[in-house]
């Protein structure tokens, strides 16, 4: 059956990489990348058609008697019936500059900007089937579209995301036994997201199925703007004594657009210690043997903002255009309904989460494996449970 249409892929890529070291102390890199994808589908080729012919009896017949596509196994549709084409443009960017001003010491700055580009036609177009005097008769498309409609609709939509990257990192030794590392940064991101489309019905012609070529006196347009933010603040402290007792302690504050009030901002901490046995001084007569025995705990939380409304603290009353169920002067009329409940207490999730584990490793037998005694839950989004 998906001979009976061109169902086609095209995929077009460019990019490159420049890194210069304009001092020793200082280097820029900069990334693009350009992709560009076409595809395109007859536009009843949807789950619905793989639904149908997954129905049909393998005894259907295809052709009537004089030749022509029989009416009810899809081949009109998918022949004549229309096409879905779509075009995607993503640009990806990114710029980095890095700075190295004494030995141990290193200041990065990343911002990385990425723009997506879509825009989808479609069209649903007029079929035949022809009656016994072989004379084209109007079929119906599907149910919503009956026999001799036809249908064309644009939409557009542009996706800018940017996330930047700023952090700095020091690095030192003291009496060849001290191990100290600190970093601290922040980070952000941005995303908006507008969409726009139109669609309308009763084509003049189908050879020209364009917005401006159709006549029905309904058009239905479509629109949305979004967008959303977050911005956090990080820090780490590394410390190591000889090589065998191993600590590290984080910190992030994040703040979230998703959010208002108190509830906007989070704090997640966490804490690592180790300490590695196959380092120890007693422990040198079996590091023939076992060459890793490390020893490690830890307490962390992470937060998450990962749900599906960008805006939940928002009082939303939904609203419909010629959409009521009753008719006045003989035509629907817009509607709006009831708004749904606000949580005042919805805010960041923590995942929260500690273990304790057990590294090791044979050197003859070439055998390794850990232990791990793991628990997390999950903290926040205006409730509690652990998992």
């Amino acid at each position: 059956m998906i001979r009976h249409g061109k169902d086609k892929l095209k995929r077009y890529n460019f990019s490159g990489k420049i890194t210069a070291n304009l001092k020793d102390w200082f280097t820029v890199t900069y990334n693009t990348k350009w992709v560009r994808e076409d595809y395109s589908r007859p536009s009843y080729m949807t789950g619905l058609f793989f639904h149908n012919i997954a129905r049909r009896w393998p005894t259907n017949p295809v052709f009537d008697p004089n030749g022509h596509y029989v009416h009810g196994n899809e081949i009109l549709q998918m022949e004549n019936g229309g096409l879905d084409a779509t075009q995607n443009d993503k640009l990806y960017q990114q710029l980095a500059l890095e700075f190295r001003p004494i030995k141990g010491w290193k200041i990065r700055l990343e911002g990385n900007y990425n723009t997506v580009n879509y825009h989808n036609h479609w069209d649903v177009l007029p079929i035949y089937y022809y009656d016994p005097d072989q004379n084209p008769v109007a079929a119906a498309w599907d149910d919503s579209h009956k026999a001799g409609m036809s249908d064309v609709g644009e939409s557009m939509s542009k996706n800018n995301y940017y996330n930047g990257r700023f952090f700095t990192e020091y690095a030192f030794t003291l009496n060849d036994k001290h191990d100290f590392k600190f970093l601290a940064g922040l980070d952000m991101e941005s995303n908006i997201y507008t969409y726009l489309s139109a669609s309308r019905a009763d084509l003049v012609t189908p050879t020209v199925p364009t917005l401006n070529n159709a006549t029905h006196k309904d058009v239905r347009p479509g629109f949305s703007n979004t967008q959303w933010a977050t911005m956090g603040a990080f820090g780490r402290i590394n410390y190591a004594y000889d090589s065998r007792y191993l600590a590290e302690f984080s910190i992030r504050r994040d703040g979230s657009s998703r959010f208002i009030g108190d509830k906007t901002w989070g704090t997640f901490p966490s804490l690592a210690l180790g300490w590695n046995i196959a380092n120890e001084e007693f422990f040198k007569p079996l590091t023939k043997t076992v060459n890793t025995l490390k020893l490690r705990a830890t307490y962390g939380a992470l937060g998450n903002t990962n749900i599906t409304e960008l805006y939940p603290w928002f009082l939303r009353q939904p609203a419909s255009a010629s959409a009521s169920s009753w008719l006045v002067n003989g035509e629907r009329v817009n509607i709006s309904n009831a708004p749904g409940l606000v949580s005042p207490f919805l805010t960041w999730e923590s995942v929260r989460s500690w273990n304790i584990g057990l590294d090791f490793r044979y050197v003859q037998q070439q055998i390794a494996g850990y232990f791990r005694l793991l628990r997390s839950y999950n903290k926040g989004y205006g409730r509690s449970c652990s998992c």
